[in-house]
């Protein structure tokens, strides 16, 4: 019995060291996946119920985080002109133009521009250019990143339900209050019949039942840890209640025995 308690204590250090320390912080989808690599099959030798919905958990958040990442690189393609990007004059000013107003309206503009800016308005409009494009090249990454991340987590939640024998949609994702909270609002910006509104939908309300049987489950166990302390505690009373009870009967029986 020891042994086996034991076996079981280092699986779930080694999985909870594979989710908080490498690659969680962040989101290095390639150390998180060599990582898994090396404690895969000891993880996935008898995965109990709360590991599975707490890795089904992490796999949800990731593939929400992967789609919200996909929307803000969209936006900053297609909104990317009109964003006002913050810049700074030759006197140390903080300012923001956007690249419509400052970038030629054709060919014609760009080629009397060319010779009749001033340097401030040409180190201006490079300004904005550059911003714009360091915008873009963050977004794209900070994309892909976050699908990377939501493919191994996705993957990692696969292998688990397949070796505890049971189907991804049965999985309760482990997630708290505010995960749910942000879940469920994030699907209400989704298309009304997409295939991910349905899908975050559902796993949202899972979560909070799942959330909500943990709580009351923790409450009942707190309620009968407080039972059996005050039942110790009066049974500690009784007892000492009772000895003193045997002691005042032998004091009395002493004395009448000494009055006779």
């Amino acid at each position: 019995m020891k042994i086996k308690k034991d076996i079981q204590t280092q699986l779930a250090t080694a999985g909870h060291i594979m989710d908080k320390n490498f690659g969680a912080a962040n989101k290095d989808a390639q150390l998180l996946a060599y990582v898994y690599s090396q404690v895969k099959d000891s993880v996935l030798a008898n995965p109990d119920h709360e590991t599975v919905s707490s890795v089904k958990g992490k796999a949800v958040m990731a593939r929400m985080e992967m789609l919200k990442q996909a929307e803000r690189l969209k936006a900053a393609i297609e909104f990317g002109e009109f964003r006002q990007l913050p810049i700074r004059n030759v006197e140390g000013w903080d300012y923001t133009k956007s690249l419509r107003e400052v970038e030629p309206r054709g060919a014609l503009e760009f080629i009397v521009r060319h010779f009749t800016d001033t340097a401030e308005q040409k180190r201006e409009r490079q300004a904005v250019a550059d911003g714009l494009a360091s915008q873009l090249e963050r977004a794209q990454g900070q994309s892909t990143k976050a699908r990377d991340w939501s493919v191994v987590r996705d993957e990692i939640a696969r292998d688990y339900c397949r070796a505890a024998g049971v189907r991804d949609s049965q999985v309760e994702p482990e997630l708290n209050r505010d995960q749910i909270a942000e879940l469920r609002a994030y699907s209400e910006t989704l298309p009304y019949l997409g295939a991910f509104r349905k899908e975050f939908r559902e796993a949202a309300n899972m979560a909070e039942h799942a959330l909500q049987r943990r709580e009351a489950e923790t409450a009942r166990e707190e309620q009968q840890a407080r039972t059996q302390e005050l039942t110790g505690r009066g049974t500690t009373q009784q007892s000492r209640s009772d000895t003193t009870t045997i002691r005042s009967d032998r004091s009395d029986r002493d004395s009448y025995s000494r009055g006779r």
